[in-house]
């Protein structure tokens, strides 16, 4: 009774209705029904219909979600999401996820993700990028020199928060890792034995992260009513049975520590407190003493863990590459943010400096000297340092949005629209800074497909969407 049980809630977890998350050869044709049967409905209904699979229309009105219900491509996409969770998580909830058999992630979970990888780099092969000069490129060489790609995105942020140690010792400000996980009730899978955990109460993986995400968010606004200063990093890991627990670098006065100890320890405390070891696994603070180390020394590994792999301690470089590669497969399947900045300036603002040429206006020159020379220290302190709230910073993004024609009346519009007849989104087209705007995306671009494999030169290229505003 105790199987058929489990089974039918297994079934009522990977259903809904008529559609079967784990049958994706389905999905297309579920998802082309869909908004076929949405194009007949008042908004409402389909509205209605939506959430009844189990999706939420979150920042969506009842008027903007409708045509995108109508529109096959958004019902796949959403669709595509959750059936990536939803095998996540029963490979979790049955055992199949424990550093014993398959660490951080099953391996359906794993291979998906992988496949989804090599769609995603022939697609980016596929897709050039060509200037009003000429000048081609295509998406799979950009991808390679951004932060799409794991190494650089690894030395920017050992860049960003070496230049963050550096302001605060030039502060006189201590640094403590903390280390903070979830009640023993949200983990599935015993780290000896491998066993299921028989007090384990089914709390999926993104049930955990929220959870965790309320104790910080209550955490925050307590530092803040007191006044505590802090700024730090934030990563999110997996444990061996992909429950999420969180690390963080903070730094924070000498006088303010302990204060900020107790907050964090009340907090991570207030649910299930006498659990067993509670105290002392529930929240871990480790002090970094500045004789024995630098403080990014401590995050590096973490970093490099759920990056590239190649800084793992315990591990040899293709294991640690192996774990790494499924604590990304972990975190695209559970859409969980895995690194974010504490305080501190804006990482945007950094990088559009860095596309500016030698001679500026004093306005942005040392900001833009310390940007193009990786001194992340020296430009925090240009932008007023840590004293000066984010809002107040000397130089900040500068978005506008994009013109467009129809071809059709001649008419001008000062705004382009989505597919969904929405106005787009702002454009990032430069910084702004005392009055005055500097623009860094100084070359139009236009997406085309990559011309066919001939003996004989092709006779032209499709073009496949409009100009896209990018930089050199």
């Amino acid at each position: 009774m105790a199987a058929q049980h489990f089974l039918e809630s297994l079934e009522d977890f990977t259903q809904a209705h008529d559609l079967d998350f784990l049958d994706t050869a389905s999905h297309k044709d579920f998802a082309v029904k869909q908004a076929e049967r949405c194009k007949h409905m008042h908004p409402w209904q389909a509205c209605a219909e939506y959430e009844a699979y189990g999706f939420n229309s979150g920042e969506h009105d009842e008027d903007s979600i409708y045509p995108r219900l109508c529109d096959e491509s958004f019902w796949l996409r959403c669709i595509r999401t959750k059936a990536k969770r939803v095998l996540a998580e029963v490979e979790r909830s049955v055992g199949l996820v424990s550093k014993r058999r398959s660490l951080y992630c099953g391996s359906l979970t794993l291979k998906r993700h992988e496949y989804d990888q090599e769609q995603s780099q022939e697609f980016l092969q596929r897709i050039f990028l060509q200037s009003d000069s000429g000048e081609r490129l295509s998406l799979a060489e950009i991808s390679q020199h951004s932060v799409s790609n794991k190494e650089v995105l690894f030395a920017e942020w050992i860049t960003r928060m070496k230049g963050t140690e550096t302001v605060a010792r030039m502060h006189n400000y201590d640094a403590t890792m903390v280390t903070m996980t979830a009640p023993g009730f949200m983990h599935a899978v015993s780290s000896r034995s491998g066993k299921m955990l028989s007090k384990y109460q089914g709390m999926t993986v993104e049930e955990v992260q929220a959870y965790l995400n309320t104790v910080w968010r209550r955490i925050r606004a307590k530092l803040h009513r007191d006044g505590i200063k802090y700024f730090g990093m934030r990563v999110v890991e997996p444990h061996h049975d992909g429950t999420p627990h969180w690390h963080m670098l903070l730094f924070m006065p000498p006088e303010q520590k302990a204060h900020l100890k107790n907050i964090i320890q009340h907090y991570a405390l207030q649910l299930n407190p006498d659990e067993r070891g509670a105290k002392a696994r529930r929240v871990d603070f480790i002090d970094i003493d500045y004789k024995r180390g630098s403080a990014v020394g401590y995050l590096a590994k973490y970093l490099g863990k759920n990056m590239t792999g190649k800084h793992e301690n315990d591990r040899g470089v293709d294991e640690g590459r192996h774990a790494s590669a499924r604590s990304v497969a972990w975190a695209s399947a559970f859409g969980i943010r895995q690194f974010q900045a504490i305080g501190g300036p804006s990482v945007t603002v950094w990088r559009e400096l860095r596309r500016l040429d030698d001679t500026v206006e004093p306005e942005f020159e040392a900001a833009r000297y310390a940007a193009d020379g990786s001194d992340w220290a020296a430009f925090w302190i240009a932008q007023g340092g840590i004293d000066v709230p984010r809002n107040d910073h000397a130089i900040k993004p500068h978005y506008e949005l994009t013109e467009s024609i129809d071809f059709e009346t001649g008419e001008v519009r000062p705004y382009t629209e989505n597919r969904y007849g929405e106005p787009a989104a702002p454009k990032l087209t430069g910084l702004f800074s005392a009055g005055l705007y500097r623009k860094t995306r100084t070359i139009q671009w236009k997406q085309i497909l990559a011309p066919p494999r001939m003996s004989v030169p092709p006779q032209g290229e499709r073009e496949a969407s409009g100009v896209l505003d990018l930089c050199k």
